[in-house]
């Protein structure tokens, strides 16, 4: 015979079976969430820098620049991204792409062009493939990346490739390497290397989980008991 409780305030009975159902559940979203957690602790994100060689390249028609933001030759590419330490490739490993996390909470690239306010910010979300940091023999080489994106009116594509970058006309959809609009490079040398710190979610924290858990096989147990006192 399957023990049954009434919840109190409520017109509701709930079966033993689905209690320890609902504390095992309880139980294994609270080992997700702490495996996550300690998951997360490779974590790390870091600033880049960079700069712009060319504005209205070849067979792009233009006074000075396509881009508002990015408005001379020279240092004025940043941003930053997140990667998990773990997949950083050792010495002697030559070149080596690996994808940064997209599930970290927040948007793991920012690739800004121009150091004015307002500037031309490119994410992982406007790249046509998925993005990958780029290493080589295990130190920062730039990135493989490759985004749409539409200013004033027209559509480009940002080409990536390792620690150069290139902006083409998109016109139709299509990239057309012919019409460069911008050109530039990226530093190796990363800084403000940190932990990362994921956005303040309202998930429940673990050992309220486990709390939880605990608490509902208490009830099936105090239930049992008193299940067992009535049949003697």
């Amino acid at each position: 015979m399957s023990l049954r409780i009434s919840l109190p305030g409520s017109a509701s009975v709930v079966t033993a079976r689905t209690f320890r159902r609902l504390t095992s559940m309880c139980v294994g979203l609270a080992l997700t969430v702490m495996v996550g957690s300690s998951a997360s602790a490779q974590l790390m994100q870091a600033d880049f820098t960079g700069g712009t060689f060319t504005l209205c390249g070849t067979n792009f028609v233009c006074n000075s620049t396509p881009f508002a933001t990015l408005t001379y030759r020279g240092p004025n590419i940043s941003g930053h991204f997140i990667f998990d330490q773990a997949l950083v490739p050792g010495a002697g490993t030559g070149y080596v792409n690996k994808p940064l996390p997209l599930g970290a909470g927040q948007d793991p690239l920012s690739f800004v062009l121009g150091d004015v306010p307002g500037a031309l910010t490119l994410t992982a979300a406007n790249g046509v493939d998925l993005v990958q940091a780029q290493y080589l023999n295990g130190h920062f080489n730039g990135f493989a990346y490759f985004a749409a994106f539409m200013y004033g009116g027209h559509e480009y594509q940002l080409d990536v490739n390792g620690t150069l970058w290139s902006i083409f006309d998109r016109a139709g959809g299509v990239e057309n390497q012919g019409h460069l609009a911008a050109s530039g490079y990226l530093n190796t040398t990363l800084t403000n290397v940190r932990p990362y710190e994921a956005p303040t979610t309202t998930t429940p924290e673990p050992a309220s989980l486990v709390l939880l858990a605990t608490g509902l096989a208490g009830v099936v147990g105090v239930a049992r008991r008193r299940q067992g006192a009535r049949t003697v």
